[in-house]
């Protein structure tokens, strides 16, 4: 008489399914895992931002590469207030001031003397705090053409934003008497931004003008960014012949 040992057998099957319900639920974990690596790569902005600042065109225009958009602000046939709520300009830059303290001045320009950068069309500035200027995309450089900026006393920083996080503080060149002087910066490890925000420093707001807006958005990912893209596609990859053999 031969008896078959049945627990033995459900106990062989038991394990052999919680074994492959284990390793499904493993590589379902892992997959997850390696999409989220390459999520955070794409998604990533550098905690330690720094933009390096320029006072001479032909030199920052090197560093930022092809321009992808400006504005000269000779567009415009009638004097605009601005305000909180910014003024659409060419190339999805905006410019706004959230204290009413500037317009974008047409001929012929009411302060000469102070705002005047070329004789045509500019945005002039009668205080610096509430001024503003953000971007329909990311970019990485921004340059343009400054008149009596940080002039005598007067001192004027510009704050560099990614959405609402503060990415650095840059302060243009003082400038020695009501001269036009060029001012731009370049993200120097792939940092880009979207938005820029002019404060005063001390008790003096400052008088100035401001044209010749030029954007670029050639940004090159970080090193470490690229490496932790290429693991999370590299882990996707192993889990897919894996999964094939």
């Amino acid at each position: 008489m031969c008896i078959h040992n049945n627990n033995s057998m459900n106990w062989d099957t038991l394990m052999k399914m919680n074994w492959n319900t284990v390793m499904k639920k493993f590589n379902s974990i892992t997959t997850g895992f390696y999409i989220a690596i390459a999520v955070i790569a794409m998604t990533a902005t550098s905690v330690q931002a720094a933009f390096i600042s320029y006072s001479d065109l032909a030199t920052w225009q090197t560093a930022a590469g092809p321009i992808s958009g400006s504005e000269n602000f000779n567009g415009f046939v009638a004097d605009v207030s601005l305000s909180a709520t910014p003024t659409p300009l060419n190339d999805g830059i905006s410019i706004g001031s959230t204290t009413g303290n500037g317009s974008i001045d047409v001929l012929p320009i009411v302060n000469t003397n102070e705002t005047d950068v070329d004789g045509t069309p500019v945005a002039a500035f009668f205080n610096t705090n509430g001024i503003f200027m953000t971007f329909s995309s990311p970019i990485n450089a921004l340059g343009f053409d400054l008149k009596s900026l940080n002039d005598n006393n007067f001192r004027t920083a510009i704050e560099i934003y990614f959405g609402a996080s503060l990415l650095d503080t840059l302060t243009p060149p003082i400038a020695l008497g009501q001269l036009v002087q060029f001012f731009g910066f370049v993200g120097n490890a792939g940092e880009t931004f979207t938005e820029i925000r002019f404060v005063q420093q001390g008790t003096l707001g400052d008088r100035f003008g401001l044209d010749n807006i030029k954007i670029a958005d050639n940004a090159i990912p970080e090193p470490a960014t690229l490496a932790i893209f290429g693991l999370g596609l590299a882990g996707l990859g192993f889990m897919r012949r894996r999964r094939a053999a």
